[in-house]
């Protein structure tokens, strides 16, 4: 899986998780304190120049994967909210609201309802 399929398939979990229909995805909570070294040196993805960003947010899903082979997807994207809210990154929080859209009102669900 590319790094934009990979992020990709997170925003769309994402915006099941902001809206509240994670259904199935539903886990346990994620505590802050399961990676701290990480949350240490978290920074917020508009604080990093743009040519950065990617390979930060590559970083986070291999240590993610290599450290925590137990989390599910669901898992990862909320800890990556829980870092997001605690490092106050509302830039980056306001753009995932902002994109994230209710399942049926994608344009592959619209194309499909006709």
């Amino acid at each position: 899986m590319t790094l934009g399929k990979a992020l990709a398939a997170l925003a769309l979990l994402v915006a099941a998780v902001l809206s509240g229909s994670a259904g199935g995805a539903e886990t346990s909570f994620i505590a802050m304190n399961d990676d701290p070294d990480y949350d240490a040196v978290f920074r917020c993805p508009e604080a990093l120049p743009t040519a950065e960003r990617e390979q930060a947010a590559l970083d986070f899903f291999m240590r993610a994967r290599s450290r925590h082979g137990d989390w599910t997807l669901a898992d990862v994207a909320r800890y990556r909210l829980a870092l997001l809210e605690r490092h106050h990154c509302d830039a980056t929080l306001r753009r995932i609201r902002e994109s994230a859209v209710a399942p049926d009102e994608t344009p592959q669900a619209k194309m499909l309802s006709r």
